[in-house]
């Protein structure tokens, strides 16, 4: 929406100056920060000027992303990553999330060029309508969490789904696109979009002159260097949404029995307020529930949980005893299929471990131990 030109006499100056400042934090509120850049890229505000793009810069609404031959990643407020490919034109149109499903929530952007991945955050599973991604030729909108869109040459819109269904629009006819399948909008308006075999293509990851990531490297929402621990992500990091999307892989052991497993497919995960998962129902229709203790855990980036659950447990996996001892429990790690920002496929790229579960014996015989180390 392009803002309404007026001229100002002298006399209205005043009283726009005071408006502005109290209407600056409705109408300049961050929508996201860029967690990760490489190569050349920037940012063109509102007014039309560019500056280059950096970790920990904020994305305002209005403004848009170029990456010539660089990448960027920018994790939104509502906990959406989008990844930029290269020679990409990204807008953020209207985006609305102050963390309430009240009808107010949008994420309306724009692909000009280019490709991008995205996974979307609570505005995409509380609001399926207040999410969409227009091109030059259609309309994204979305019943999922995750995919793929790229603007091909001739200008026509190639998707494909990572997860749930999308919805590709154009004015001549729409269709559902299922995860794990591709759809494809004409330049032509009046042919309407139709399945294809086609796949979304990204270039190869860029060569790393440094190859050696180090911890200083990254940063907190205000783009401070820091060490990563899980205090220090969590100072960026949005709570999980409950909603569907998340894998869940889980351990347990007990003096009945023990076993590890995952969550066939995408599950439904329910989340506390501080993200622990309080139920999840995987897509055989197996619901798991805990009302027990949450003896420790942790979340990190707004996409991954990890904790382990005493007490009594509600479920109909087979086997699974109906309690958990003080020396046994329910390991769990949930997340959603996020993409990763570009790795080098060359050098050293030290890891820290930022959080973890007590071990338990699987007999449930042993006091729950502690974990240490690094990669």
């Amino acid at each position: 929406m392009k803002p309404t030109l007026f001229r100002l006499c002298s006399r209205g100056a005043l009283l726009a100056i005071v408006s502005a400042a109290f209407a600056n934090s409705a109408f300049a509120a961050t929508a996201g920060r860029v967690d990760f850049v490489f190569g050349d890229a920037a940012l063109r505000g509102s007014s039309g000027q560019e500056r280059p793009l950096a970790r920990g810069v904020e994305v305002m609404d209005g403004d848009t992303l170029i990456t010539r031959n660089g990448r960027a990643q920018i994790r939104f407020t509502d906990g959406a990553y989008v990844s930029l490919q290269p020679n990409t034109e990204f807008g953020v149109r209207e985006y609305r999330s102050d963390g309430k499903a009240d009808g107010t929530e949008r994420g309306f952007f724009a692909l000009l060029r280019g490709a991008m991945r995205t996974v979307t955050g609570a505005i995409g599973r509380l609001n399926r309508n207040a999410y969409q991604v227009r091109t030059p030729t259609a309309t994204v909108g979305i019943r999922g969490t995750g995919g793929l869109i790229e603007i091909l040459p001739d200008m026509a819109t190639l998707i494909r789904g990572s997860s749930g269904i999308w919805i590709l629009t154009n004015p001549a006819g729409q269709i559902d696109v299922p995860a794990g399948t591709s759809g494809i909008a004409p330049p032509d308006p009046k042919e309407p979009p139709k399945p294809t075999d086609q796949r979304p293509s990204a270039p190869p990851p860029p060569q790393v002159s440094d190859p050696t990531f180090r911890q200083s490297d990254e940063t907190t929402a205000s783009g401070e260097a820091c060490v990563i621990t899980a205090t220090c992500d969590s100072l960026a990091s949005p709570p999980l949404v409950s909603g569907p999307g998340y894998h869940v892989s889980y351990a347990y052991g007990g003096a009945d029995t023990g076993n590890i497993g995952a969550s066939a497919g995408l599950a439904n995960a329910t989340f506390s307020g501080s993200s622990q998962l309080t139920a999840w129902t995987d897509a055989q229709g197996n619901t798991t529930s805990f009302a027990g203790s949450h003896m420790e855990g942790g979340t990190a980036a707004g996409v991954v949980a990890w904790g382990r659950w005493t007490g009594p447990t509600s479920t109909s996996i087979q086997g699974v005893p109906s309690s958990f001892g003080a020396d046994e429990g329910f390991h769990y790690v949930v997340g959603l299929p996020t993409p990763t920002a570009t790795m080098p496929t060359t050098g050293i790229v030290p890891f820290t471990l930022i959080g973890w579960t007590s071990p338990t014996g699987s007999n449930g015989l042993l006091v729950p131990g502690t974990l240490s180390g690094s990669m």
